[in-house]
């Protein structure tokens, strides 16, 4: 069994998308990954390559490239 690479999905509101942040919740690696092109992506991407990796959405609403270091 080959080790999961990893996506990281880097953005501002667009990639953010209703994504469960509250306190408690697996946003990084769960279920809410968001309600837009992140869960698209990942949903075609897990079809295709199951198993092979995990997705972390690491959007932040109102974020700008200077603020993604």
């Amino acid at each position: 069994m080959m080790d999961k690479k990893t996506i990281v999905f880097f953005g501002d509101s667009l990639t953010q998308m209703n994504m469960d942040i509250t306190e408690g919740s697996d946003w990084k690696f769960g279920k809410a990954m968001g309600e837009g092109y992140v869960t698209y992506v990942s949903g075609i991407l897990s079809n295709k390559y199951p198993e092979r990796f995990r997705y972390i959405n690491a959007g932040i609403g109102g974020h700008k490239s200077v603020d993604l270091y």
